[in-house]
């Protein structure tokens, strides 16, 4: 492992000594900070067509064609790893539920295998116009207000969320599993990485990311 020194700056961290004076390196995923890459990347790729359709197409089937899908999961996942969220790379994947998921991606292959851990979810509040982010290790909840409309993300965007809520559609999710989820305060990554250094000592450091770097 190289000196926690060379990680990438802004990395939010902390180390502990276990078992046999091993290091082991505690990090809890920043959702503020993946919902601002999510954004981000919607306003990038906001003027790229979608492959099969016209631009304003009225009654056109608004989910992303398999291409596209693959386009923008590449976009985000380069714009996750430039962000420096983790010690360890980070893959991105759209779940069967619409979900669009961040997990560990060690051997960067950008597919969920082996020892891969899941990190967080994203998902489409529809009736609130919300993105909500969850901190699958921890159970935290973020959320950012986005739409297609207003001036933002645009057209691909509109697509991406179809393909979102389409996934939603078919688990049978109502609306009230969004307006009932409580989200943590704006602040709350300072204090969740104190906890979890604090969860990890008591534990042994079972719960900690072994840093790739």
């Amino acid at each position: 492992m190289k000196k926690l020194s060379l990680l990438f700056a802004g990395l939010l961290f902390v180390t502990l000594s276990i078992g046999c004076g091993s290091d082991e390196v505690v990090e809890v995923i920043d959702l503020n900070r993946v919902l601002d890459v999510i954004t981000a990347t919607l306003d990038e790729l906001k003027d790229t067509s979608v492959e099969g359709v016209e631009n304003n197409t009225e009654g056109a089937a608004k989910t992303l064609p398999e291409k596209d899908l693959k386009l923008f999961l590449e976009h985000f996942e380069k714009n996750l790893n430039a962000a420096n969220l983790l010690s360890v790379p980070i893959g991105a994947s759209m779940s069967k539920s619409g979900a669009i998921t961040g997990f560990t991606d060690e051997d960067q292959n950008s597919i969920r295998d082996g020892s891969d851990q899941l990190l967080f979810t994203i998902e489409m509040d529809e009736k609130g116009q919300r993105l909500i982010a969850r901190d699958v290790q921890n159970n935290y909840y973020r959320d950012t207000h986005y739409s297609s409309g207003g001036g933002m993300g645009g057209f691909f965007t509109g697509y991406l969320i179809g393909s979102m809520l389409m996934g939603q559609r078919s688990m049978g999710y109502p609306p009230s599993r969004y307006s009932n989820m409580k989200m943590s305060s704006p602040n709350y990554h300072k204090s969740a990485v104190s906890k979890a250094r604090s969860s990890a000592r008591s534990s042994g450091g079972s719960r900690s990311f072994k840093s790739g770097k």
